[in-house]
């Protein structure tokens, strides 16, 4: 009897917390209980991970602590638990409020209401006797039109038992009910109570079987990656020389191979091929070969491997599966042995069932163990960022992926439709210049040569991270860090080709995006950030173009301190709390702090702003044209559970997130801000209000006349993340600024997610002031 939703009720499971299973879990987390480490209430769904339709956790009506909503296609289905200390009136008129909320706002054709209503129907039910529940569940199964399927297909069987070994006589009930409209479209109904399974509960479980209408499941996908057996490049604790002879044959195997491509990527080749579309099926053909090369070198070496099925198990070791079948093989002896004989039977079944205790607790300890000796040998920013992950997942909901009724498919194409109406330019100013392509006019390719070596390309394979996604490709840097030395000067040529003569290969421009939950609802698309993932090639030549782009790039202005050499957040805290201090010690009043987001930052950036600025600062041509080719002509599909967009789409604007390239070039593109800022009448008369700083000298002698300026800190930035310094003169002037930087940018704030901080004195006024800012009141 295979079951695909498993509802428990009263998990006593507190919030962040989770239970030790492969299967998906859907919590209303139970509340605490004082002086106690456990909680009460509770209501848990685990999914089968072999059910192959999607199950939509739904909002939980008023946060009740009393249901469990969720939705399965066409089926509307609520497990509840009511406790014996709950009103009468009280759990019914819930129940009822509940259906009329999911009712106005889901659309469903059928009604599955089940769980522990704690309620005795006595003869109606085949029960013993009734209780005070009694008349308001039947007023309530009528007033609903519900069929109460216990009567049909389980009357007179307990759902609850309460004796043990020691205590024969046993009081049982019947309090668990499944109920549902429309019982005459569900024809093949079945239901059973289990008694002779162990649960650690008087509750036994009840098993309901129904047929259903739904669409036919959808096609189970591959795995979207290929994977190879990569720690045998890896030293073991019992072999740590074994991996050595692996990485031997990986690199006999690749060498002759590598020697072979690059006879092909000889720039005279290219210099004979007429058309630039000639060329770029070239440089296509030349990069699917380099693929196929270590492809077929890891087959032959490493060979490759399957991955996980969903219901591996890493915790449930062979002690613990012997343990737990013998207090299951105990516990069906207990309850169909004589009355002589039960006693017996209970004892040794309780010896059992510790001893299944103890392998649980031993393994905890020791798993615990394992991980605390990792985190004390690994690199101090791996065990921050590990510990920084988990407390962030147990903070989350236990689904935080993206889903829909539909389906997993129905759930891509949604997101990307989305996410294309965030990439359409719509916030682009028309008046802002377009920047063309400068390709190549000779088939000779540009004069200037590659601004980088085979020793910058080597670096920057070994810069790379380890145990990350890859991209299109299935190319991680694992594979590439054993023949770095012999990979390095290949991909130096062929990086070398594709600045020469202004060609990206076509797999550089197919991004494929992870959708990452941020918070808010999980069912809007609007809160799962797009997380790129870019071919592993692609990640190294932009390492390498990141040091040549750096020193030649637009100066930032200082106020800027994201993602910049030796610059982090605690600087920019710091520095902030150093202009408060300042300002209060000049005014004798805090400043007014503004802190300002900007909506959809990164995917709304019009890119011909960032191409601008480098060509007013004469940047070599090669590069800005090789800049453009890696993000023009982008191509993105989403990548949810195995699936991919029905239709990929090309971005208007945006820089890619998950690229080394993208946080520079979007400084580059806000670098004005801070300027614009500065302009504010109070910031620039003679009595100045805020701090300031001297630049650093310039190149040339300082002379009379050109000795730099002040500047005026009334901000600071760390990416898109934008806090300003005002007062109650200027602080509306400031946003105005703001706001038409934006427009004139063609990007947009995001008022519901900006704040202001008043100082003390404009706290306290009645009433405290309120600011315009992108049609809203902050």
């Amino acid at each position: 009897m295979q079951t695909n939703l498993f509802f428990i009720t009263e998990t006593w499971l507190l919030p962040q917390r989770s239970l030790p299973t492969t299967w998906t879990q859907i919590h209303n987390f139970g509340i605490g209980v004082d002086r106690a480490r456990r909680g009460q209430l509770g209501i848990s769904l685990l999914i089968n991970p072999s059910f192959q339709y999607t199950v939509l956790p739904l909002p939980i009506y008023q946060e009740s602590k009393y249901i469990l909503p969720c939705q399965c296609q066409n089926y509307l289905i609520i497990c509840t638990y009511l406790p014996p200390a709950l009103d009468d009136q009280t759990c019914f008129d819930l129940l009822t409020e509940s259906l009329d909320y999911y009712a106005n706002n889901y659309e469903f054709e059928h009604l599955l209401l089940c769980g522990d209503f704690n309620t005795r129907l006595g003869d109606y039910v085949g029960d013993k006797r009734q209780n005070s529940r009694y008349q308001l569940f039947m007023e309530f199964i009528q007033v609903h039109c519900l069929t109460l399927h216990n009567v049909d297909h389980a009357f007179g069987i307990p759902t609850y038992i309460k004796g043990t070994g020691a205590n024969m006589a046993e009081q049982t009930s019947i309090i668990d009910f499944f109920l549902s409209t429309h019982p005459f479209d569900m024809e093949g109904i079945s239901m059973s109570i289990t008694t002779d399974i162990y649960l650690g509960s008087d509750h036994k479980m009840v098993h309901f079987e129904l047929p259903h209408d739904f669409a036919p499941p959808p096609i189970t996908n591959v795995h979207p990656r290929l994977l190879w057996n990569l720690n045998k490049f890896k030293p073991s604790q019992d072999h740590p020389n074994r991996h050595l002879n692996h990485i031997r044959q990986y690199r006999d195997h690749i060498r002759p191979r590598l020697d072979e491509f690059v006879q092909l990527a000889q720039p005279s080749i290219l210099s004979y091929i007429p058309g630039h579309q000639q060329k770029q099926e070239y440089i296509d053909r030349l990069n699917t070969n380099l693929i196929d090369i270590i492809h077929s070198s890891l087959d032959a070496t490493i060979q490759r491997h399957l991955p996980r099925p969903k219901t591996w198990k890493w915790f449930y070791t062979q002690d613990l599966a012997d343990a737990c079948h013998r207090r299951e093989r105990l516990y069906k002896k207990w309850k169909n042995a004589n009355r002589f004989n039960k006693i017996l039977y209970w004892k040794q079944f309780e010896e059992a069932a510790d001893i299944v205790r103890s392998i649980i607790d031993k393994n905890k300890r020791f798993y615990f163990r394992q991980f605390c000796d990792k985190l004390s040998t690994s690199e101090f920013s791996k065990a921050a960022n590990k510990i920084k992950h988990i407390k962030r997942s147990k903070s989350r909901l236990a689904s935080s992926v993206f889903q829909h009724v539909d389906g997993p498919q129905a759930a891509v194409d949604t997101i990307t439709t989305s996410w294309q109406d965030t990439y359409d330019g719509k916030y682009i100013n028309p008046t802002v210049e377009q920047i063309p392509i400068q390709f190549p006019t000779s088939d000779e390719g540009f004069d200037i040569p590659i601004l980088f070596d085979a020793d910058d390309v080597a670096y920057a394979i070994k810069c790379l991270p380890t145990n990350k996604a890859p991209g299109f490709d299935h190319i991680k840097s694992e594979m590439l860090k054993p023949i770095t030395d012999l990979i390095s000067p290949v991909l130096h040529q062929f990086f070398a080709l594709c600045w020469k003569f202004a060609v990206i290969p076509t797999d550089y421009n197919h991004a494929q995006v992870i959708p990452i939950y941020k918070k808010g609802p999980v069912s809007d698309p609007k809160n799962h950030r797009p997380i790129s993932l870019i071919c592993t090639f692609r990640k190294i030549y932009e390492i390498c173009l990141y040091n040549v782009l750096l020193p030649r790039s637009v100066p930032l202005d200082p106020v800027q301190g994201g993602f910049r050499h030796q610059r982090s957040t605690l600087d920019q805290a710091l520095c902030l709390q150093e202009l408060i201090i300042r300002y209060k010690q000049k005014h004798k009043e805090f400043p007014t702090l503004l802190f300002l987001d900007i909506k959809s930052a990164y995917d709304t950036t019009d890119r011909n702003i960032i191409w601008k600025a480098l060509q007013d600062i004469n940047i070599d041509t090669p590069c800005l044209t090789t800049l453009q080719l890696l993000f023009n002509n982008v191509q993105i599909e989403v990548l949810l559970n195995g699936h991919v967009s029905t239709t990929p789409f090309n971005p208007i604007t945006g820089v890619l997130q998950g690229s080394t390239l993208s946080p520079h070039l979007y400084s580059i593109y806000i670098n004005s801000l801070a300027q614009a800022l500065r302009t504010e009448p109070t910031s620039t008369n003679n009595n100045n209000i805020y701090s300031t700083i001297r630049m650093p000298p310039p190149p040339q002698p300082i002379t009379r006349g050109n000795t730099p300026s002040p500047l005026i800190m009334n901000s600071l930035f760390f990416a898109d993340d934008v806090v300003i310094l005002g007062n109650a003169r200027n602080t509306q002037a400031l946003l105005d600024i703001a706001e038409q930087h934006s427009i004139s940018l063609g990007y947009r704030w995001n008022p519901l997610k900006s704040a202001i901080i008043l100082p003390p004195h404009l706290q306290s006024a009645t009433p405290p002031p309120s600011y315009a800012f992108q049609c809203h009141w902050i």
